[in-house]
């Protein structure tokens, strides 16, 4: 049989070792090739066509892991095939922004603060489009939004018992999320989550307490750094449930930067042992608003990303880092994109991004249910495709990104600036293989 090299095959050298993986099946075809055999795959990688009766041992391997494919397939109808399979998932996908308000007043936040919660009638118009359409999907994933939807847990409570129930009668799976500040997270606060089943929890600490407390301070200028650290040790202490899944946000700034290796051994040695914590990277930036200005001159390069990464490499004992996960198919695509995937904002704005305001907004809620434009959701469904150009169509990291991480940035006009290149693969290749050897992989 005839085989052709796939166009998403990437290499990366660590030392004595060649890391191997193909963007369009993701890390399931990640390899580890030792010093033997690395000439070997080098020369199988570099032909474009080669017959094969018998695979060896080697050939066998590039076959199963989609680095050769028949020289037939066409994998550009393939690629267009997996991204419709994943923006047209049949999961129902609701972000709900419970409250405008916040008790944090964190220097890069760009929201306007509002003391007011969902409102009831938003409520129960969510819960009657989730009761009355439930059949057409395969399950519901609720991620409770703010503001820090904390302040809300009235909300969270009341519009969580009835969609749980809602899936119980229909035998619906039903899992929830939250991205909090964390210092709401009590005792008893984690434990009423966990009933209400929010499995998975996105909390920020940027670094050690003096770069933290720094950047996220309570309204009254308080710190914050120790009463969120506290909680998360509860957590990982008194909480045996093993499907929790915690991600902790870290925004580098310079200052978090310059105490990075201090940060991590922190990291390593309150949660490190824990295969529930992961953390996040990313950087601090001007996401609007004026109090950015008061830390403008701490905004780091893009280019620090791999700088971070590389510390990170550098401790022999791995963490667990989120970020691996933009290598699978999709990794880097927004949410926005899946059909099935809408953010209420607590006045009842339906938008596709995060961010629901008239900016983004696809639809409203009101007395008599949701309204939803048809022909604005298309164009943040189809973004991809009207705003690709050669470049993004031959580009090895479009199985990723679906020729752009943000529809917004395209649906604005902005193009080519919502690229998410660089992505430093090597060193997240690097990082995946760390976390593999200490058998953190089977979290991802």
């Amino acid at each position: 049989m005839r085989y052709k090299q796939s166009k998403y095959n990437y290499m990366a050298r660590e030392g004595q070792e060649l890391l191997i993986v193909n963007f369009k099946k993701g890390l399931s075809s990640f390899s580890v090739i030792t010093e033997d055999d690395i000439s070997t795959i080098e020369y199988y990688l570099s032909l474009e066509n080669i017959d094969i009766t018998e695979p060896d041992s080697i050939q066998d391997m590039l076959i199963k892991n989609g680095f050769w494919i028949p020289e037939d397939q066409d994998e550009s109808r393939e690629i267009e095939l997996l991204q419709a399979d994943y923006i047209y998932n049949t999961k129902l996908q609701l972000i709900i922004h419970v409250t405008k308000n916040c008790n944090f007043r964190c220097k890069y936040c760009f929201i306007d603060f509002e003391n007011k919660k969902m409102e009831p009638l938003v409520q129960e118009q969510v819960v009657s489009f989730v009761r009355n359409n439930i059949n057409k999907y395969s399950g519901v994933y609720v991620s409770w939004f703010g503001g820090e939807p904390l302040m809300g847990m009235d909300v969270i409570r009341n519009m969580s018992e009835k969609i749980i129930n809602i899936c119980k009668k229909t035998k619906k799976p039903y899992l929830a999320g939250i991205t909090t500040n964390g210092f709401l997270l009590t005792p008893d606060t984690i434990r009423e989550l966990i009933k209400n089943k929010v499995y998975s929890y996105c909390i920020t600490l940027d670094g050690l307490k003096d770069s933290h407390d720094n950047q996220r301070v309570l309204a009254n200028g308080n710190p914050t750094f120790d009463r969120i650290v506290d909680n998360l040790r509860y957590i990982k202490n008194a909480i045996p449930f093993k499907y929790l899944s915690i991600c902790i946000r870290t925004n580098f700034t310079k200052t978090t930067l310059a105490r990075i290796d201090e940060y991590i051994s922190f990291f390593r040695n309150e949660f490190g042992d824990d295969k529930r914590f992961s953390l996040l990277v990313k950087l601090a930036s001007d996401w609007g608003g004026d109090r950015i200005e008061s830390i403008r001159n701490t905004l780091l390069n893009p280019s620090a990303t791999k700088q971070i990464y590389e510390h990170i490499i550098s401790h022999n004992n791995p963490l667990a880092i989120d970020n691996v996960t933009s290598l699978y198919f999709g990794g880097m695509t927004c949410n926005a994109v899946r059909r099935n995937k809408y953010t209420i904002s607590s006045d009842g704005v339906i938008s596709k991004c995060d961010t629901p305001c008239e900016e983004t907004m696809v639809g409203h809620i009101d007395e008599n249910g949701w309204h939803i434009d048809s022909a604005k959701e298309a164009q943040w469904l189809m973004a991809y495709k009207e705003h690709s150009t050669s470049e993004c169509t031959s580009c090895l990291f479009k199985c990723m990104c679906f020729q752009g991480a943000c529809p917004k940035k395209k649906l604005n006009g902005m193009g080519r600036t919502s690229c998410p290149k660089p992505v430093f693969a090597s060193q997240l290749i690097q990082i995946y293989k760390k976390m593999a050897e200490s058998h953190m992989g089977e979290l991802l």
